[in-house]
Order: C-alpha cells, then sequence, then structure tokens
C-alpha cells in the first residue's frame, strides 16, 4: 500500500502536465482570441495555474517531478500547435534549476498551499491575477484610475526602461519591487487596492518572495534565462 501511494505521488505532477498537453490546443486557440488581457488571464489561470498549484499541493515534496517533467517534455504541443520551439528548448537547456526549485518550494510551502484566515490561498491568489490583468488592460488604455499604471508612471517608466535595456537583471527586480510598492502602497487608492489585491495569502506571498534567501535565487533564475529575453528582444 505505501508503494501505490507513493508511486501515485509521484505521478501526480506529470499528471498535470499531460492534461495541458491533451487540452493544449484548445488553451491556445483560447489565448490567440483573447480581446484582452484579462480575457487571457483567466484562459491561463483556469487551464495551467489551478491545476498544477492543486497537483503540487497536494504532494508538496514533489516539486522535482514537475520540473523534471518540464525538462524532459517531448515537445508534442508544439507539433499539435505548429509553433516553433527553439525558444522552449533554448529555455530548458538554460534555466537555472535548481534556484527555480528553490524559489517553488518557498512559494508551495509558504503562500500558495493550505488556507489563510480559512481563505482557500490557490483560489484567492487566483483572484489576484484576475484583478491584475484588469490593471494591465487600464494601463494600455490610459485610464487613470486606482487600478492603472497610470497614477505611478515614473515608477512604470524605471520598470519599463529596465525592460528596454535587458541589462542589468538586478536592476530589473528592484525595479519591480519598486513599482509593485508604489502600486499597492498609494493612500489615495488604498481601499480599493486592498479589496482589489489585498488579502492573508498575498500578503504572504509578497513576504516570501522578499526573503533575501528566496530573492537571491529568484535572480539567480531570471539571470539564468537573461540572454534569452534580452536576444529575444533584440530581434523584435
Amino acid at each position: 500500500e505505501q508503494w501505490y501511494q507513493r508511486r501515485v505521488r509521484e505521478r501526480k505532477p506529470c499528471q498535470a502536465f499531460r492534461a495541458f498537453r491533451d487540452n493544449g490546443a484548445a488553451v491556445i486557440n483560447s489565448l490567440k482570441n483573447a480581446e484582452s488581457v484579462q480575457e487571457a488571464m483567466n484562459v491561463i489561470v483556469d487551464s495551467i495555474v489551478k491545476p498544477v498549484a492543486h497537483a503540487l499541493c497536494q504532494c508538496p515534496g514533489l516539486v522535482d517531478s514537475s520540473l523534471s517533467c518540464v525538462q524532459n517534455y517531448d515537445g508534442m504541443l508544439f507539433e499539435m500547435a505548429e509553433m516553433d520551439r527553439s525558444g522552449f528548448d533554448a529555455f530548458r537547456s538554460s534555466a537555472d534549476w535548481n534556484s527555480m526549485n528553490k524559489v517553488m518550494r518557498a512559494f508551495l510551502s509558504e503562500a500558495w498551499c493550505g488556507e489563510v484566515d480559512g481563505a482557500n490561498c490557490i483560489e484567492e491568489l487566483a483572484k489576484g491575477y484576475d484583478v491584475m490583468a484588469q490593471f494591465i488592460d487600464n494601463t494600455i488604455a490610459g485610464n487613470d484610475v486606482c487600478m492603472s499604471g497610470v497614477r505611478f508612471a515614473k515608477k512604470m517608466s524605471r520598470y519599463m526602461a529596465a525592460v528596454d535595456n535587458l541589462s542589468d537583471a538586478n536592476e530589473f527586480i528592484e525595479a519591480y519591487l519598486d513599482m509593485e510598492k508604489a502600486a499597492m502602497c498609494d493612500s489615495d487608492c488604498a481601499e480599493e487596492i486592498a479589496d482589489g489585491f489585498y488579502s492573508c495569502c498575498a500578503k504572504k506571498a509578497m513576504e516570501t518572495v522578499r526573503r533575501k534567501p528566496i530573492k537571491k535565487a529568484l535572480i539567480k533564475t531570471v539571470k539564468s534565462i537573461w540572454n534569452l529575453i534580452s536576444d529575444e528582444k533584440k530581434m523584435a
């Protein structure tokens, strides 16, 4: 019985990725047909984020197995969708999987799985993705409202400069965290921002990312794929 239970746990993460593989074409088509960032984000959350999160949270010790599924993925989805897989292959060979493992383990154990004050953190954090998508849509439209980046344009400009430059991974991370603070901590928008973003689960997630060892691992993860991002930017 113990052997059987262990085998079930070992297969769980790969089952989640196989489910995405089997339904991948429909997901890609839904993303292509999305008319807003919010609509596209809903597809990603419902089709990828939630299923993978539930699978990993049921077996929190199997981050290694889930990452192994990605590393050893045969690329069938790319063939089905007739997409170029060279970017995925380059990512797979360049990524710092050990640092990524550390970030994922911390995020799962400290922020994502379980409940905080009675709230299911998978569902709560999924709501945050939806609100962030609304935020992006409002920013693109130039709407000067609380749920928009227009109100903290300088911080946004610093972040966009870091994205455009792509020469310093540390600056990229710091600019993002600086922008996130401005987005969350504006007293004039505190109530609306709190309703949209703040929850004990979200607070725990942000605290986790800002812990020094996890922040260091996150920076190492980003640096490992930095050249890929930079090359893609140069080609665009």
